[in-house]
């Protein structure tokens, strides 16, 4: 019987995934979260077979929880989940070891199908997304690789500014302070070459990050 953990801040969420998965004979949701500086402790106390992880969750970013576990457990499945259509979320989270990347929005058999196929020791990523993918590695240039260069969370704090979040809401959202927001989003600006926000739109609107 294959242990999992989900990592989401939406009760609602995690609801409706134990429930999707509750008829599934060969796995058990055995834990469950809200913040992801409970990750890495939940993992080891159940001894955790597969992770749903939401990139978005309180506590830590989503890609840096990746990070920790990949160290700690090597060959954990962790199965990213976001509702973000940026390829670039993907390409990170599969670059840092994620045996798999779902959206919110997808059906429910896409879940069931994603949690089966890493719990064998496969990769899964949606044909519509993987397709997207090619696409857009096919297309990528110059210009493209420079939020490459980005950290998760200065790439994450970019997307979020693109949508009008205020500097005090991601602050909240990523629980930190505004100070801390602020730094990332100079150093972003900094790495990316912006002056003003209307330069940051820009880049985003054509290279296709806006959430």
């Amino acid at each position: 019987m294959a242990k999992i953990l989900i990592a989401d801040n939406f009760a609602l969420i995690r609801e409706g995934i134990k429930k999707v998965l509750h008829s599934e004979p060969e796995i058990t949701v055995v834990a469950e979260t809200d913040h992801g500086g409970n990750v890495l402790r939940l993992v080891e106390k159940h001894k955790i077979d597969i992770v749903l992880l939401d990139i978005n969750i309180p506590g830590m970013h989503g890609l840096d929880i990746l990070k920790d576990l990949k160290k700690h457990f090597q060959n954990l499945p962790v199965l990213m989940l976001s509702m973000h259509p940026a390829q670039d979320y993907a390409l990170r989270s599969l670059k840092l070891g994620a045996s798999g990347y779902l959206r919110k929005d997808s059906p429910t058999e896409e879940l069931v199908k994603a949690v089966q196929m890493i719990r064998t020791g496969g990769k899964y990523i949606p044909f519509a997304l993987a397709e997207q993918l090619a696409n857009w590695m096919a297309g990528n240039n110059g210009e493209e690789s420079k939020h490459a260069a980005l950290s998760n969370r200065e790439f994450d704090i970019m997307q979020q500014l693109a949508t009008g979040t205020t500097l005090k809401q991601i602050a909240e959202t990523l629980n930190i302070t505004v100070s801390t927001a602020t730094t990332y989003k100079n150093r972003m600006y900094k790495k990316m070459g912006f002056s003003t926000n209307a330069d940051l739109l820009r880049y985003c609107f054509k290279n296709n990050l806006i959430l």
